[in-house]
């Protein structure tokens, strides 16, 4: 396996607002594209940027997991991403101080939860895409 993967560039970035640049026709494109669509079906235009260094309201159980996400007034689309190599746990992510609630996946639609928590395995420089309401 590669060090470094096109995926962690991804996940890295996310959390500055920022894409990197595809190296390859095939997977890296098709990422790119997953992501893209997401953020298409979001509106993130019309959305404010909350980065996770500008204490954005959303906590984490572990410190190397961050959350940056977008807030469109009703509804946010949150980035969150393990910023460091070496994490394999599961995480708690609560966006309650932000009045956000029914979480779901971003990319496959499925529920995440109901409320304003989610615990789920989080790895190094791995990511997902959780959209809620406000």
């Amino acid at each position: 396996d590669p060090i470094w993967t096109y995926h962690n560039a991804i996940a890295t970035q996310l959390l500055h607002n920022s894409m990197p640049k595809p190296v390859d026709i095939g997977a890296p494109l098709e990422e790119t594209s997953r992501v893209w669509k997401a953020y298409d079906a979001f509106q993130i235009a019309k959305s404010q940027w909350k980065p996770y260094y500008t204490e954005n309201g959303v906590s984490t159980s572990d410190e190397r997991v961050k959350v940056s996400y977008y807030d469109a007034g009703d509804k946010i689309m949150a980035v969150v991403a393990g910023t460091e190599k070496g994490i394999e746990s599961d995480v708690t992510v609560d966006f309650s101080a932000i009045g956000a609630k029914n979480l779901t996946d971003a990319f496959t639609g499925e529920k995440i939860s109901d409320g304003n928590k989610y615990t789920a395995f989080v790895g190094g420089f791995e990511f997902k895409l959780v959209l809620a309401d406000k």
